[in-house]
């Protein structure tokens, strides 16, 4: 939420570029894999089985999807 304040404030610049979305969320999902075993809780991703492309900053969009992920894990 700290990028998205940063944002509103005009302190950061999007850096905006086309990616696969479910690429960019399987990744942060094995990120947090052992973490999230740990806490005896699961994370799955399902996707269709078309490639799903934005266009973002993948940095920012990142960091937001990490910070909602760190915050379920910890209050779950």
């Amino acid at each position: 939420l700290f990028e998205l304040a940063r944002l509103e404030a005009q302190e950061a610049k999007p850096d905006f570029e086309e990616f696969p979305v479910d690429e960019m969320l399987d990744d942060l999902r094995m990120s947090y894999a052992s973490r999230i075993s740990e806490q005896g809780i699961s994370l799955e991703t399902a996707f269709s089985s078309r490639t799903l492309f934005v266009s973002g900053d993948i940095r920012m969009l990142d960091r937001v999807v990490m910070n909602l992920v760190e915050n379920a894990v910890k209050f779950t």
